[in-house]
């Protein structure tokens, strides 16, 4: 069932993409909407040098931020 569905996706999209190719202007819209693979690839290195160096800031917390909490509750009790 699961390679049927994967099947009629990839014909789905191919099609679309041969319907897009026969217009001109469509086709120019739809390669500035996805952008070049340059700008990807830009947008990749970009991603794993931000993760290789560490310098990004996650939204988890950390032990060393409950604790911090943890003291200004009991400074405020």
């Amino acid at each position: 069932m699961e390679l049927k569905w994967v099947l009629q996706q990839l014909h789905r999209h191919r099609h679309e993409n041969w319907k897009v190719s026969l217009d001109p202007e469509k086709a120019k819209s739809e390669k500035k909407r996805k952008g070049t693979n340059e700008e990807r690839d830009e947008f990749k290195n970009n991603c794993k040098l931000l993760m290789n160096e560490g310098e990004f800031h996650s939204n988890e917390v950390s032990e060393s931020d409950d604790e911090l909490v943890q003291k200004e509750v009991d400074i405020n009790i």
